[in-house]
């Protein structure tokens, strides 16, 4: 039996790029995708104002801990953009 460098070369390259894909592939679906953010933004804003209350906040575990530190401008509420911030962190 020969070696065939090419080939074993061939088959590592496909072998290293199917690794990068499957890697990428798994980081994308850890990362919750924004229509699934805005969904939960959505289900939490109680009174569909656009903004989380720090009572509407409550209802979600962890939220109201980092509320204060999540509210970047620093009016008593987060927006959807903070909200998301808060989430992919």
């Amino acid at each position: 039996m020969s070696f065939d460098k090419p080939m074993a070369v061939s088959v590592a390259v496909l072998a290293l790029v199917t690794a990068h894909a499957l890697a990428q592939k798994n980081q994308e679906s850890a990362a919750p995708a924004k229509q699934e953010i805005v969904a939960q933004f959505d289900k939490l804003d109680a009174d569909h104002n656009g903004a989380l209350s720090k009572s509407e906040a409550s209802k979600m575990p962890g939220l109201p801990e980092t509320f204060d530190r999540s509210d970047a401008n620093k009016d008593g509420k987060l927006d959807i953009a903070e909200f998301e911030a808060v989430v992919r962190r």
